[in-house]
């Protein structure tokens, strides 16, 4: 099997393609940090409830 180089990946797809990609994967970032903003937002209410 060969390895495939993102990069090289990439260069093959259509520019509508990667355009996609990308709108996606900052789609996925996005939640990810609201997620984790979230996350410390209800730890630090726990570390306050429990001091």
């Amino acid at each position: 099997m060969t390895m495939i180089k993102h990069d090289d990946f990439l260069k093959k797809l259509s520019p509508e393609r990667r355009r996609k990609i990308k709108a996606r994967a900052n789609e996925l970032l996005a939640e990810e940090m609201t997620l984790r903003q979230l996350c410390k937002t209800w730890q630090r209410s726990l570390k306050q409830k429990h001091a």
